[in-house]
């Protein structure tokens, strides 16, 4: 069983490296992460390490991401080797690497087979799929790996007839860290708490149920300290948290099947399938139920999509328990026409995950080359701006443009900028909002995409000077065309000959190109 678990893993790898050679090619060779999350990330973590706040620059406590445990292994690395871009790279692929193997030592235990094992975990890879999640940079390997430690220590309480002092020493660490990695490990770990509780693990159950939340607590305290809401604002402006926007997701879930949420609904079929198996073992069918509430509970309040990460975790710890469940079959019915409707009824059921996977590898490696031309190069026109041009920026993509400049900026989506979250949680228009914090905020250039907002109505000396294009179809960023400007006119011939210093270097996938009023 451990070589095949090794050998899985280093596939995963194998694979996962072979796909970001291939996007670092479409990038011109540059090292870029798909998501310009990733940099938002790093920014926070040096902040963090060089200056001791919990934010995009010194003295501005931002709360953006609901992983606080992925943002303080970062800050702490940059302590020991300094700030360097390939950091999450490393801890994404060790994490990728790890989970094959949490999972295999669940089938372990569970006296799964080695060659269903086996063909289980080449499932496992491809349907998370783990290519995506180490090529990302970001948190998700991390949170896989945890939330599938702790289903693996529930499963030896569950089994047990006792919770031994490792197991529950287990169960209470991966649950915190779990919680840490991301807050909707809360929909897997709270109901699986509940299960112990009903099979009489109650001090198990009760320390779980009182773990996960120290993370959350402890985060929440530290954000009000610095007088910022409880809750990260990422959560905030993505979570359906509204009463309105509850009863639209329960209608989403139950009645809406989307070509980007089908493989959700499959998952719950699944996991109900394997709960209704009169063969699945008692554990594999009350932790499986545990999870149908967990997928349920996320379709519900939180989101899928970005980029698959949203719900990864989901289909992690269900493509680790269905195996226990069917593993038997569904009987042994010697008919062979039985047998050929259930293998079409099997490649039916598993399209839509081959598909979504496909789909995920592709856009990962286009997202490379995206990312490259459009982000990164937007920090780079800023960072490179002489010292007496430098100035805060006010813009629609935060990571990039924040990790390379080094500059106050304004965040109009509202994950680095409190005041603009606040704006856009009370629904106020943009247009009636945003002008006094251009002020406020002393905004000298802004950079966004072309069409989503009028400057005229903020700024009456507000000019647009160039264009940063790409040559292809957007896959993950929101639009194809990003204007590059200043807030004042006095400003605009200076900004033109940078442009135009600049724009030979672009990499060969965008344009930069100054406006012809700027000429």
């Amino acid at each position: 069983m451990r070589k095949f678990a090794f050998a899985v893993a280093a596939f995963a790898v194998v694979l996962s490296a072979s796909e970001w050679l291939l996007g670092m090619y479409l990038a011109d060779g540059a090292f870029t992460y798909p998501l310009d999350d990733a940099y938002i990330h790093l920014a926070i973590a040096r902040n963090i390490a060089e200056n001791g706040t919990w934010g995009i620059e010194k003295g501005v406590p931002v709360f953006a991401s609901s992983s606080p445990l992925w943002t303080l292994l970062l800050a702490l690395s940059i302590k020991v080797v300094g700030c360097r871009e390939w950091l999450p790279f490393v801890f994404s692929y060790i994490f990728s690497f790890c989970v094959p193997l949490m999972a295999f030592r669940l089938w372990g235990k569970a006296g799964l087979p080695p060659h269903r094992a086996l063909a289980a975990g080449i499932v496992l890879v491809f349907v998370m799929p783990i290519t995506t999640l180490a090529n990302l940079g970001m948190e998700h390997a991390l949170h896989v790996f945890c939330i599938g430690w702790f289903l693996c220590s529930a499963w030896t309480a569950l089994e047990s007839d006792g919770v031994s002092r490792g197991t529950f020493a287990a169960l209470v660490a991966s649950a915190i860290l779990a919680a840490g990695a991301r807050y909707e490990s809360l929909f897997v770990i709270t109901p699986v708490a509940v299960l112990m509780l009903c099979r009489r693990r109650v001090a198990a159950g009760l320390a779980v149920m009182v773990a996960q939340f120290v993370p959350v607590v402890l985060m929440g305290l530290y954000a009000v300290h610095e007088s910022r809401p409880f809750l990260p604002v990422s959560l905030l402006l993505k979570a359906n948290v509204g009463a309105g926007s509850i009863v639209e997701g329960v209608f989403s879930l139950y009645c809406g099947i989307a070509p980007e949420s089908i493989h959700f609904h499959l998952t719950v079929l699944l996991l109900l399938t394997a709960v209704l198996l009169p063969r699945t073992p008692v554990v594999v069918r009350a932790l499986s139920f545990a999870l149908v509430v967990a997928v349920c509970g996320h379709g519900v309040f939180a989101q899928l999509g970005w980029l698959y990460r949203y719900e990864v975790y989901l289909l992690a710890l269900a493509f680790t328990v269905l195996p226990l469940a069917f593993a038997g079959g569904v009987g042994a019915e010697s008919d062979f026409f039985r047998r050929y409707a259930r293998l079409l009824l099997a490649i039916g059921l598993a399209w839509p995950f081959a598909a979504r996977s496909f789909k995920a590898q592709y856009d990962t490696v286009i997202a490379q080359r995206e990312i490259n031309a459009q982000q990164k190069q937007m920090g780079r026109v800023f960072a490179t701006l002489p010292s007496q041009q430098r100035g805060a920026i006010a813009l629609t993509d935060l990571g990039c443009v924040a990790f390379y400049s080094g500059v106050h900026i304004l965040d109009l989506w509202g994950l680095g900028s409190p005041e603009v979250a606040e704006i856009i949680r009370s629904g106020r228009s943009p247009s009636g909002g945003y002008g006094d914090l251009f002020t406020h905020n002393g905004v000298r250039y802004f950079a966004f995409y072309d069409g989503w907002c009028d400057m005229s109505k903020v700024s009456g000396d507000a000019r647009a000077v160039a264009l940063l294009t790409l040559r292809h179809k957007p896959v993950i960023c929101a639009g194809g065309r990003v204007l590059l400007g200043v807030m004042h006119s006095s400003d605009a011939p200076a900004f033109a000959a940078h442009i135009r210093n600049i724009a030979p270097t672009m990499p060969s996938e965008c344009e930069l190109t100054v406006l012809e009023d700027c000429k």
